[in-house]
């Protein structure tokens, strides 16, 4: 099509890595169709490619051959405004070219026909419904099944019955062949969320203090203006009560609601308690769902047959429609920060920006809130509240903590993992068919592989880290770069059969676990043992159904977990990643002891935790162990200060990485040199990384520190020289730019 005087461009974005966007002409028929966050097809590379418009104008600069769009790939695809904006925003604060927030942000399997699965349903009889009470007492896992399905109307879905009796499958069978329930099938389109547990809906009655946080956030939302709110309550003290409460009075006003969670374990326990008071109008979203799942959530948010979505960082991403809350739980959780790929952005601060250009409230809960939310509270800037007591009566564990170094002294030849304390704890709660929970956040078997003749220690050849030994497969495997070898018995270095392995990872303490207590059925949450499709949630409910009396898992198993018959939480090794050489290590692992502290004794049943440290007097572990959080939180914030870090100042890091080690040190040089001009920052480095190569590459850093009140000190005058670097390699030399890191290793 020729170019005339009323030719209108758009300049299109693709998911690429690239921060080049392109010029195209808007067909006339098609002037009215395109907007700005319309999908569209356009040629590119002598292939068509699916694109999104980021500007509409009636000028072009560029003096080359224009192309004609091919119009809108789907409508489906388009996203709304305050997505768009957020989107953008994230581009021009992290530093990331559209085209790969769009990548990241939005799934693009949408070229695939959807196939149906054939999906089984029960519903109980009216001879069901008259007889639940003829059934024999020995028949508990039947009985179980048809009262919960006495309390309702329609059919449900059999796989959601597994959270009462694993076996559900064979049970309606069996139940069907004796006219108590009947089976039907449905071929449907595949929802995640359908294979959540079954829980029946109850009544929710806020108490005394929940209901003065709830109507103090509530007043917030009557005009529906941006607003930040915090629940700061203890573990326990009925957080997601209030959450509900809130969503309910979201949905009777026609608006949406986005949840987030820090890490995809917790979603099924959130998403079932909403499930049951919401019903099908709740949806799952996050990187372990199917192309074809995300595609079918995401058509069907679309249509509008979603209210709620609830789902890890991504779920901020999800088009929802007239958006009226956002809510970020555990908001104080490192998970929410993506560190390994562009954009590295942060979804709590994220999420505030989508609610700001949505115009809409957002309310924050944590029991251990993040520096940055608790300095807010401190200068009075968001509407904070507090849940003192935990819901429905029950009390805070008592904690007692164990001296290791007095545990070796009072026992020769000690080698266990599991103190004295511990290990008669943990038998009285078997004693009394009580759960355990215990924590090491660390995986595999052993840390370290060292000779004792030479000192050796057998290190990953792409990392400088050690090698971790991992039972399963003999193997020893590097935990960043996932290189992998055989076990030897021989020092490569001297050459002595001295070799052996140091630390220990939960696949050790399993090991031990079994030796104490022979006859105990234990369940393992790490990576290790969550890899497969749906691992999460069917060690959750394996648990939940009291198929094993131990759960033992890293720092996936700290937070948002409510069991009724946990009674005792093991902490096995307290001072875990507390001595890191990163400003943020202590407060790391307060949150950590203090979070799976919180996992016992949520019910009726009193609750106990022993925390195992080789340093009682270190604060965070003294702290965390006497739930002093005020005391953490002021002497945190004290040291802070002085040292002008967060939450005082924006921080943000340059690592540059290569093969040749000369020339990583003289980019990061080069890029120290620029950052001197820069005024009103401080510039730490440039240095070796903590963690000086990781897969092969050397790498080298630096961090500037500057006010918090100007956030784009880099963006002024220096965008398009970092734009230029991290676009670029420079003699083999990447540069990345983490703006607001979450870790300096």
């Amino acid at each position: 099509m020729s170019q005339t005087e009323n030719s209108i461009y758009a300049q299109v974005a693709f998911p690429l890595t690239s921060f080049k966007n392109f010029i195209y002409l808007i067909p006339t028929d098609l002037k009215n169709e395109i907007k700005i966050g319309s999908c569209v097809l356009a040629p590119i590379r002598n292939k068509e490619r699916v694109g999104f418009v980021i500007k509409i104008s009636d000028k072009s600069e560029y003096g080359g051959k224009i192309y004609e769009l091919k119009g809108g790939l789907e409508k489906d695809l388009s996203i709304p405004r305050d997505l768009w904006q957020t989107l953008n925003w994230i581009s021009f604060y992290y530093f990331c070219s559209i085209g790969k927030v769009i990548k990241s942000a939005i799934p693009l399997s949408f070229k695939r026909n959807l196939k149906s699965k054939k999906n089984s349903y029960v519903k109980i009889t009216d001879f069901g419904l008259k007889n639940i009470e003829n059934l024999s007492r020995k028949a508990k896992s039947q009985i179980e099944i048809l009262n919960s399905l006495s309390l309702v109307n329609e059919p449900v879905r059999i796989s959601s019955l597994k959270i009462i009796a694993v076996s559900a499958t064979s049970i309606c069978k069996k139940l069907s062949e004796t006219g108590y329930v009947e089976i039907s099938y449905k071929n449907e389109i595949y929802n995640p969320l359908d294979d959540s547990p079954f829980i029946i809906s109850q009544q929710i009655k806020l108490n005394d203090e929940q209901l003065i946080s709830y109507k103090r956030i509530l007043d917030k939302f009557i005009n529906y203006s941006f607003s930040v709110n915090y629940i700061h309550g203890v573990t326990g003290s009925g957080k997601t009560e209030i959450y509900i409460k809130l969503s309910e009075s979201v949905l009777k006003k026609g608006k949406t609601v986005i949840i987030l969670v820090p890490e995809i374990a917790l979603t099924p326990q959130i998403s079932a308690r909403f499930k049951s008071y919401f019903g099908d109008k709740i949806a799952l979203w996050h990187s372990k769902l199917t192309n074809a799942e995300k595609l079918w959530t995401w058509k069907e948010i679309k249509k509008g047959r979603f209210s709620i979505i609830v789902g890890a960082r991504s779920a901020l991403f999800t088009p929802m429609k007239n958006l009226g809350l956002i809510i970020v739980d555990e908001e104080h959780d490192y998970s929410y920060k993506q560190d390994r790929v562009m954009p590295y952005y942060h979804a709590r601060n994220t999420a505030l920006m989508r609610a700001k250009f949505a115009e809409i409230p957002i309310v924050l809960g944590s029991a251990t809130p993040s520096m940055e939310m608790y300095y807010q509270k401190i200068t009075k800037r968001i509407t904070w509240t507090e849940l003192k007591n935990r819901y429905g009566g029950a009390n805070l564990p008592s904690v007692q903590m164990v001296d290791m170094m007095e545990e070796i002294k009072k026992n020769d030849n000690f080698k266990s993992f599991l103190s004295s304390e511990l290990k008669i704890e943990i038998q009285n709660c078997l004693d009394n068919s009580e759960q355990v929970i215990l924590m090491l956040n660390r995986r595999g078997y052993a840390t370290v592989q060292q000779c004792l003749c030479c000192s050796e220690i057998l290190n990953c050849p792409n990392c400088s880290i050690s090698l971790t030994y991992h039972r399963k497969g003999e193997k020893l495997i590097c935990h960043y770069c996932d290189f992998k070898e055989k076990i030897g018995i021989i020092c490569k270095s001297c050459g002595s059969s001295e070799v052996h392995f140091l630390g220990s990872g939960t696949q050790k303490v399993e090991e031990e676990l079994i030796h104490y207590f022979p006859k105990v059925r234990i369940l393992r949450m790490d990576i290790d043992s969550v890899q497969s499709k749906g691992g999460h949630q069917k060690i959750l409910t394996k648990f939940g159904n009291g198929e094993a009396e131990i759960l033992l898992g890293t720092q996936m198993i700290a937070k948002g977990l409510d069991f009724p018959d946990v009674t005792l939480v093991g902490v096995l090794n307290a001072d875990t990643g507390v001595f890191m050489p990163d400003f943020r290590a202590g407060e790391r692992n307060f949150q950590l002891i203090y979070q799976v502290v919180g996992r016992s004794g949520r019910h009726e049943k009193p609750g106990k935790a022993i925390i195992q440290t080789f340093n009682p007097k270190e604060i965070s572990i003294s702290t965390a162990a006497h739930q002093d959080l005020k005391q953490f939180y002021n002497a945190t914030i004290a040291q802070r200060n002085d040292l002008f870090y967060p939450p005082f100042s924006r921080i943000s890091r340059f690592i540059c990485s290569g093969l040749d080690k000369v020339e990583v040190k003289k980019r990061i040089y080069s890029i120290y040199y620029m950052l001197k001009k820069v005024e009103g920052v401080r510039i730490l480095g440039p240095s070796i990384a903590p963690i000086e190569k990781i897969n092969n590459s050397w790498r080298y850093h630096l961090i500037i520190k500057y006010d918090i009140k100007k956030p784009h000190v880099l963006h002024r005058k220096y965008k398009n020289s970092i734009l230029s670097m991290l676009d670029k390699t420079l003699n083999n030399v990447k540069v990345q730019l983490d703006i607001d890191p979450i870790s300096i290793l």
